[in-house]
């Protein structure tokens, strides 16, 4: 299994041209992940010519100390892309939490904005 995470600063138009760029580099099996806390993979993965092997794992900082990964699919995500990196997270010790749906901020940051909003 090959696994490649992006980490380029929160631009769209950046992370699609990586991702077009990627694709054609490496095998089709390949996943390609986003550490995106902002996008959704739907927006990264336009310009792909496999949008299934695309997926967001959001890790929490610092990534050393906080064990929490968050997983997210988008609506072209293959099943077997989120397990297979549910899969790693775990193996590599990491709490994951799988998102479900895509959601601007995802769980985190969208609980940690309606914490600040009530402080």
């Amino acid at each position: 299994m090959q696994f490649v995470t992006e980490s380029v600063r929160e631009d769209l138009t950046g992370k699609q041209n990586l991702f077009a760029r990627l694709e054609p580099t490496i095998s089709d099996q390949t996943i390609l992940d986003s550490n995106s806390s902002t996008f959704p993979v739907s927006q990264s993965e336009t310009r792909m010519q496999y949008p299934q092997r695309a997926v967001i794992t959001h890790w929490f900082n610092p990534p050393h100390l906080v064990p929490t990964v968050e997983v997210v699919g988008g609506s072209q995500t293959s099943q077997a892309t989120l397990a297979t990196t549910l899969a790693l997270m775990r193996r590599m010790g990491k709490l994951t939490v799988h998102i479900r749906k895509e959601l601007l901020g995802f769980l985190a940051n969208r609980v940690q904005v309606a914490m600040f909003r009530e402080v």
